[in-house]
């Protein structure tokens, strides 16, 4: 059986923090014309990678209780 590996979440987290993050910010600057709005796709990616990071300590803490 293939196992996940250790940072799977943290990864998905940050593609898909980065694709909301930059999707918003790119429909914000459309509408106002104001560059400060492709700062913030880095939002989306931060807020990924907290989420991921999160997603990852859980499960790998739970598998390796399991173990023991």
């Amino acid at each position: 059986m293939v196992e996940k590996r250790k940072n799977y979440y943290t990864g998905a987290g940050l593609a898909i923090g980065t694709g909301i993050g930059g999707a918003i910010a790119m429909t914000a600057y459309a509408i106002t014309s104001n560059p400060i709005f492709i700062a913030f796709t880095g939002v989306g990616t931060g807020l990924g990678l907290v989420f991921g990071s999160a997603l990852d300590a859980k499960y790998n803490k739970k598998k390796n209780d399991l173990k023991e």
